[in-house]
């Protein structure tokens, strides 16, 4: 039966595509080398015969070509016997259907000169004297033929190569120069054009990646765009897609974006089978996919960017592995699943074992980088040891002049400042700054890691200030957190990170100085920083940064708004925080301390018992001496707090332990010292009275005089500090009668209230009244009494801090005889008894405070009975007895046995049952 040769002639073609398709899509060599692969390719020619059939021939050239690709065996040269003499045949017709390497020898205009020889040796070799020889050579011929475009060209790669590799400036100035008069002397038309522009290109390319010039990367993506206008070629595509990439790197231009994206594809597309240049593509494509991901967070785009990487590292193994690692750190840190990370770290592993030497450092450094990220996910500390000398390594293989070194060198400080924070080490500290100064002395102003080495050494600053408490290493760091959030157009998660360094060094000079300035500007990072991070990775560091500004404003300016803000954002950063995440302590104990600040101005029971337990998980979740001297001081706060509230001796045992551990694990010099002396100090003076230890007070006084040395720089925390020892000095002198300690009272209580100025913080209140404490214990009632109405009435502090100002005034008054003043205080006290009783608080709560309501309204009616006052007395008495009814109406049920069984539901109840109660 005779054959039907056009059907034969479709179906074949057709499986021999299908075949060298599925190859270079999965490498598997089944699809190639098989019998029957080869059969199917010789019946195809047969089937055509001498019939110019180009799709034939290319197709069963390819399947030769690969096959020859995937040997390593003299069969690849049997193999090569076939494919060659076919794509000579095609590259009459088309040479774009040739293969690039062998294209590149086809096209050659004249024969092989001793400059293209040199160079061949140089790349069979790689012995660096025969890559000078051959540049030189190249020069030569250049010169003696009279600039000839071709020969122009060659020399512009060649000295591009060397560039690469040397990293000496003048070479790349002279490959863009010479590859400039290369396009220019090449005609319109011209079948090399295309070839020159893309030369072009790359240089400029090149010559942007050592300068940041953005000048060159513009004419890069310029003469790009131009070479793949003339010719449409797989590699011309791949290499605008890498430059497009970039400068979106650098202005976060969506457009360039989706540019690369789309010519990476084309790229894949073109390339047909090359596997080299499809694995190029692929890369970018998985790169500009990841980067698309971090923008529009469409998990299917991040499906796409992977799936990009994994071809790529199938093609061509380790050069490809840095793209899918950053897509799957991507995937990691969007679902947290570890085992992409862990994929990460074996994929820089091998990248590192079989990348070439040239290559080596970025292979260093990012395996660097991964393990950082490893170590914070809840590896151990050996990780962390292990990327700093990876990072370290990378930068000794780059060795001087090198682009990358600044990246090196800034991830170099970045993991030595990782180990610092877990350690303490100060070694490690020194070392990050004097990494983070070479990188920055390296990094020309529009290097494009400048705004990262900038950041970084901010944070080293910080770091070392928090550590000896020298100012002017801080204002160094705000200095250099301004210019790195100046400096950083793009991408949004650069940002982000730029704003929260800010937000944190702003924060720490505000409370070192009190200038409100700094107040103002650093909330306004910190919520541009949230904006930016909504529904990112960084939701939940943006998030505890934004609860810690507001609860700091509150502190401030009594801003009752932003209570509410800082526990809700605070909750949330926990809940968006990993339980394996090293910041978790960080975060539990922001919000013990947002519910803490709450429970003072509106006195919720459940504030205080979700503070505790926040404080409590810090302490559990804490890494490292450095953190857990964080959460203990937190936790030693929040039972404190409890202890004032509800007079449990377990919780102030409790506190004076932690207390006193938080104060022991920090160094003298830390300007955190200072608040964990204060916490240890107060509740030292309540230890005293509650067990009689006259020990305890002596050791408080003693805290507090320590902190006050050690904020003669800050005067916010200068006043805290001095209000505090004039209360303990206070104590003592009511105990011991001691009159050295009552004129040391006075003296600091002045301080404190000079220092507080009058701004608007709720803080002043407390101020007054230890201030007038101690006057009224020296029998100057005439600056006492005033100092308690004024602290009654300041509007920023809360309900329960005014109730106690005017209530002492009553009382000291009434003692003294003092019968207006006593009508007038105790009048007032009575006034804010429905603030700090209202009918939003809890059960526990309200009782709490109801049985001072009687007493209050009694005093206050009996005071304006005595003087007079009779209409007075009845509203007064109205008023009490109106809190009294207002609280038996309002009996919430408790939720106590609810929260046992279900504590999201009940937290639930009970915050939409206070915010009813509030409207």
């Amino acid at each position: 039966m005779a054959s039907d040769g056009p059907r034969d002639r479709e179906a074949l073609l057709a499986r021999v595509e299908a075949r060298v398709e599925r190859y270079g899509a999965t490498r598997d060599s089944a699809e190639i080398l098989g019998a029957d692969a080869a059969r199917e390719a010789a019946a195809l020619l047969a089937v055509v015969g001498d019939e110019p059939d180009a799709e034939a021939v290319l197709a069963v050239a390819w399947l030769h070509w690969c096959r020859a690709d995937h040997l390593d065996s003299p069969d690849d040269e049997a193999e090569l016997a076939v494919a060659v003499p076919l794509f000579i045949e095609l590259h009459a017709v088309d040479p774009g259907l040739v293969p690039p390497l062998l294209r590149a020898q086809l096209d050659e205009p004249e024969p092989v000169s001793a400059g293209t020889a040199a160079y061949r040796r140089w790349q069979e070799t790689g012995d660096r004297r025969t890559l000078d020889e051959a540049v030189e050579l190249l020069r030569a011929e250049a010169a003696q033929a009279d600039n000839t475009p071709w020969r122009l060209s060659n020399l512009a790669g060649v000295l591009r190569e060397r560039f690469l590799i040397a990293q000496d400036p003048a070479d790349i100035d002279e490959a863009v120069t010479a590859a400039d008069a290369s396009v220019r002397l090449t005609a319109p038309g011209d079948p090399e054009q295309a070839v020159r522009l893309s030369n072009q290109g790359s240089a400029l390319l090149a010559r942007f990646d050592h300068s940041g010039d953005l000048t060159d990367l513009d004419a890069a993506v310029t003469s790009l765009r131009a070479a793949t206008g003339a010719a449409d070629d797989g590699v011309f595509l791949s290499n605008l897609a890498a430059a497009l990439f970039t400068r979106h790197t650098m202005r976060d231009d969506p457009a360039d974006l989706a540019a690369a994206v789309a010519a990476a594809d084309a790229a894949v597309t073109a390339s047909g089978h090359s596997d080299e240049t499809a694995a190029d593509a692929r890369v970018v494509l998985c790169l500009a996919l990841t980067r698309q991901f971090e923008t529009t967070g469409d998990p299917a785009v991040l499906a796409r960017a992977v799936a990009a990487g994994q071809q790529a590292v199938r093609q061509d193994g380790a050069a490809a592995a840095s793209g899918l690692a950053g897509a799957l750190v991507a995937r990691y840190l969007l679902t947290g699943a570890v085992d992409d990370l862990d994929h990460t770290i074996a994929l820089g592993r091998r990248a590192v074992a079989d990348s070439p030497a040239a290559d080596r450092a970025t292979h260093l450094s990012s395996l660097s980088n991964a393990l950082l990220l490893r170590f914070a996910a809840g590896a151990d500390p050996a990780t962390v040891d292990e990327a700093i000398r990876l990072a370290g390594e990378a930068v000794a293989a780059a060795g001087p002049g090198h682009p990358g070194r600044v990246t090196y060198l800034t991830n170099l400080g970045s993991a030595l400042l990782t180990r610092h924070e877990s350690t303490g080490r100060d070694e490690d500290l020194r070392a990050a700054l004097a990494a983070c100064r070479e990188a920055l002395a390296g990094a020309p102003p529009r290097h494009r890691d400048r705004p990262r080495a900038t950041t970084t050494a901010g944070l080293a600053l910080l770091a070392r200030y928090e550590a000896s408490g020298t100012e002017a290493d801080l204002v160094q760091a705000v200095h250099l957190a301004r210019e790195a959030v100046a400096a950083t157009t793009a991408p949004t998660d650069d940002r982000i990170g730029g704003l929260g360094n800010l937000y944190a060094v702003l924060h720490r000079l505000f409370v070192r100085t009190g200038d409100v300035r700094l107040l103002d500007e650093a909330i306004g990072a910190v919520e541009q920083a949230a904006r930016l991070a909504a529904d990112t990775a960084s939701a939940a560091s943006a998030l505890s940064n934004l609860s810690t500004a507001y609860g700091l404003r509150h502190e401030a300016t009594g801003a009752a708004r932003d209570l509410d803000g800082a526990v809700d954002t605070a909750r949330r950063a926990v809940e968006a925080t990993g339980p394996a995440d090293r910041a978790l302590s960080v975060r539990y104990g922001n919000l013990s301390a947002a519910l803490q600040s709450r429970f003072a101005h509106l006195g919720d029971l459940s504030d205080l018992t979700g503070a505790v337990e926040a404080a409590r998980r810090a302490v559990t979740a804490a890494d490292g001496p450095a953190a857990l001297a964080v959460s203990r001081s937190g936790l030693a706060a929040a039972l404190y707090r409890r202890f004032t509230a509800l007079h449990e001796a377990t919780d102030l045992d409790e506190a004076v332990d932690a207390a006193r551990a938080a104060v022991a694990a920090t160094p003298d010099q830390a300007p955190e010292q200072a608040g964990r002396r204060v916490n240890l100090a107060a509740v030292l003076t309540e230890s005293a009275d509650l067990g009689n230890r006259p020990e305890h007070l002596d050791e408080a006084v003693q805290q507090y005089r320590d902190a006050v040395a050690a904020t003669a720089g800050s005067p916010v925390l200068r006043a805290i500090v001095q209000s505090g020892l004039c209360h303990a000095l206070t104590r003592r002198h009511a105990t011991t009668g001691t009159p050295g300690d009552l004129r040391d009272a006075i003296t600091a209580g002045r301080d404190a209230v000079r220092l507080g100025g009058d701004r608007p913080a709720p803080d002043r209140a407390v101020y007054l009244v230890n201030l007038a404490r101690s006057l009224h214990l020296d029998n100057d009632l005439d600056e006492a009494l005033p100092l308690l109405a004024e602290a009654a009435s300041v509007p920023e502090a809360s309900a329960e801090d005014r109730l106690s100002a005017a209530w002492e005034r009553g009382r000291i008054a009434a003692e003294a005889g003092l019968a207006d003043q006593a009508r007038l205080g105790y009048a007032e006290a009575t006034r804010l008894l429905p603030r700090a009783g209202w009918s939003g608080l809890g059960r526990r709560s309200r009782e709490r405070h109801l049985g001072r309501v009687v007493a209050v309204a009694a005093d206050a009616a009996a005071w304006q009975l005595t003087t007079g006052h009779v209409v007075d007395a009845v509203e007064l008495l109205e008023l009490g007895r109106s809190v009294l009814w207002t609280s038996m109406l309002d009996q919430r049920p408790d939720l106590s046995r609810l929260e046992r069984a279900d504590s999201t539901l009940a937290r639930q109840l009970a915050l939409v049952s206070t915010r009813l109660a509030r409207l």
